[in-house]
């Protein structure tokens, strides 16, 4: 069982009278130490983006302390003894590490894990909000969003309002299809990357759909 025990140990020798001495000693019970956090990657980074994530453990004798033994955490991330890791990171990457805890033992338990952080740029939307080329009725209509960086693949999805009636959204993000009405049709979108967790970053489009009418007598017309 864990605790600290306490107890005198008494020597006696053969002497007649026996010489008798005493020592006070103690002893302390732990159970063993032992890392929570997983080994492998921990959550992503943003670089530039403030970052938090706690490293877990059980056991062993308050105080512990942690400690990167080998490898690199991404620059402007740090480990504090208590397990936390905090900051911005200035530089993008996977950056793998070794994570060392301590305890109070004497002599003290040791434990490590093998960890890494993925750090991305921002998600950015570079296709500027706002009016798309405008398209025509019963014509092929093809035009791709745009997105930088984030950890691919990045994901794209219709969130709000509606594309002009024939034209769909992929998930690359390319907007195609032959319209069959004309009007203006505004709609949301969202990117979202593949770091965990997400980035999602969402903008508001719209399309306007002309009549194709070269004959000028209200009827719209295919055209190859």
């Amino acid at each position: 069982t864990t605790g600290s025990y306490s107890f005198t140990a008494q020597l006696s020798d053969a002497s007649s009278p026996a010489q008798v001495k005493s020592v006070a000693l103690s002893i302390r019970v732990a159970t063993p130490l032992v890392i929570n956090t997983p080994s492998g990657s921990l959550p992503d980074a943003v670089q530039g983006i403030g970052y938090s994530y706690n490293l877990l453990s059980s056991g062993g004798i308050a105080p512990t302390a942690w400690g990167v033994s080998a490898g690199q955490l991404p620059p402007g991330i740090s480990l504090s003894a208590p397990g936390a890791l905090t900051g911005a990171p200035t530089a993008t990457g996977t950056y793998s590490f070794t994570a060392q805890l301590l305890d109070a033992s004497k002599p003290a338990q040791l434990k490590s894990v093998v960890l890494s952080i993925r750090v991305a740029l921002p998600l950015v939307i570079t296709t500027p909000p706002g009016a798309l080329p405008n398209a025509m009725a019963k014509v092929v209509y093809s035009y791709t969003l745009a997105s930088s960086g984030g950890n691919a693949p990045i994901t794209w999805s219709l969130t709000a309002g509606s594309l002009p009636e024939g034209l769909t959204l992929s998930s690359s993000g390319k907007i195609s299809g032959t319209p069959n009405c004309t009007g203006t049709f505004t709609f949301t979108v969202q990117a979202s990357d593949a770091s965990s967790p997400q980035q999602v970053k969402t903008a508001t489009f719209c399309i306007k759909v002309t009549c194709y009418d070269p004959d000028h007598d209200g009827d719209c017309e295919d055209r190859d």
